[in-house]
């Protein structure tokens, strides 16, 4: 597999985090709702994306569905289903209850499923590769402590920018090795046009997005995502999102998304 297929691969679980949680904290019924988005690397769609989610004010369950495509998807055969359920604690912060992450490449399957208790705490970890148990022995309870799953910090973080009016807010993440920190950090306004890629044109929030390594196994050389964002800030630019109000809703969405990388400039569009 090239190396910048691998990135862009690993990366990828970010960016559709990016889309699927920031949509629900502005559901005000249980109406299934579905946004479909567009991965480009040079020009090319290299990855499909779809989200169904469904909400209450005090439950929330999502599904985000993404595919390699094109000539991308036959050298890089690879999708991936994330999915969480949970609730809103009196503060009105995201809480998980189940977080399940299942990756395929060429047909090899792996399934991680995160369990919490009726707080939204962190409580175990089952994986499983290939249909056989990995599942650690232990996990360091520091790692854990505090965090929620990735798109549980995307539904506050978007909650943050929304209440403040700017794209804003940061959460401590816990993946079943890595613990990070994912920051978002406003860059104002902009005004973004229709295009044969996006589906989008109007005013939108801008930010900045980085990851913060906390502990775990974290490789002395980035790796994934982070050799994505790193590569980024070699050329000036780290990850970047642009959220705004869709249509006649009031749901603040990712509407796009720029990251540069040693390969080229990825981007994200909503076309649905």
């Amino acid at each position: 597999m090239p190396l910048y297929l691998r990135y862009i691969l690993n990366g990828f679980f970010l960016l559709g985090a990016l889309i699927a949680f920031s949509l629900s904290a502005y559901a005000q019924d249980s109406a299934e709702k579905i946004y479909d988005y567009k991965v480009y690397a040079g020009g090319i769609n290299a990855v499909d994306a779809q989200l169904r989610l469904e909400q209450t004010d005090k439950n929330f369950e999502t599904e985000l569905k993404a595919i390699t495509r094109g000539f991308i998807g036959k050298i890089a055969p690879w999708e991936g289903v994330y999915f969480t359920k949970g609730f809103f604690n009196q503060a009105d912060q995201a809480r998980p209850q189940t977080h399940i992450a299942q990756s395929t490449w060429r047909g090899d399957t792996e399934i991680k499923t995160f369990h919490y208790d009726n707080k939204g705490r962190f409580e175990s970890l089952t994986i499983v590769e290939k249909g056989k148990d990995k599942t650690p022995d232990d996990i360091d309870a520091k790692l854990a402590k505090n965090s929620v799953d990735l798109l549980s910090a995307m539904l506050n973080v978007m909650n943050t920018s929304v209440q403040s009016n700017e794209c804003s807010g940061s959460f401590n993440v816990f993946d079943g090795k890595r613990r990070f920190k994912l920051w978002f950090k406003p860059l104002g306004r902009e005004t973004l046009s229709k295009s044969k890629y996006s589906a989008y044109a109007g005013p939108a929030l801008k930010c900045e997005v980085e990851i913060f390594p906390d502990g775990g196994r974290w490789h002395e050389k980035p790796r994934g995502w982070l050799s994505i964002q790193e590569q980024g800030r070699d050329k000036g630019a780290l990850p970047l999102i642009w959220l705004a109000k869709v249509g006649e809703n009031e749901h603040v969405i990712p509407v796009k998304m720029q990251v540069k990388t040693d390969y080229g400039v990825l981007f994200m569009h909503l076309v649905n």
